[in-house]
């Protein structure tokens, strides 16, 4: 286009006096005008390339985006008003009933689902339990335990393949019970 013409002649007078600032045609070609012609030339060359590149970029940057809100919002979400169950001892429905908090309100992760299973052995491999359950609880979660998993799948776990959905509160998750059944 016209840049290269401009600079074309720049480089011809430039090699002929010496100089690469030469009057042109009746005209000072500086270094601002020749960055100008050749930044227009080449901006001309490369609109197409630079565009593609730049929707490309843009357009992971958007992926990007979208799975640390995501990743964000199951590590900060909040649980109020989410049914769930959670499979466990004896001893655990006692103290849920007396406390009205899953695991009587102990400190540390508490592990819940929102997959129903009706057999001890089924719970106890897709949750890979330790101990096989002896009940079911389904509750409705009162407070807003901070969630750390939501809906994760769970990892094998030596004998038991795993893959039922967990999710895992950091704080004590306090509990409207809504049924209790012992498990076969």
């Amino acid at each position: 286009g016209a840049g290269v013409g401009v600079v074309q002649g720049v480089i011809e007078r430039g090699i002929a006096t010496g100089s690469a600032s030469q009057a042109f045609d009746g005209r000072a070609i500086t270094g601002d005008a020749l960055g100008g012609g050749l930044g227009g030339g080449l901006a001309h060359g490369l609109a197409k390339p630079v565009g593609k590149l730049a929707s490309t970029v843009g357009a992971k940057v958007s992926a990007l985006a979208r799975r640390v809100t995501s990743a964000e919002a199951t590590a900060g979400a909040r649980a109020t008003g989410t049914r769930g169950y959670r499979y466990v001892s004896q001893a655990e429905v006692g103290a849920i009933k007396e406390t009205g908090y899953l695991r009587g309100g102990l400190s540390g992760p508490t592990y819940y689902t929102k997959d129903l299973y009706k057999s001890a052995s089924r719970a106890q491999e897709r949750l890979s339990l330790k101990d096989a359950p002896t009940h079911r609880i389904e509750f409705e979660i009162t407070n807003n335990p901070n969630l750390v998993r939501n809906g994760t799948k769970v990892e094998p776990v030596g004998a038991f393949g795993g893959k039922g959905a967990e999710f895992m509160a950091t704080d004590a998750v306090k509990v409207d019970v809504i049924n209790i059944q012992p498990l076969r």
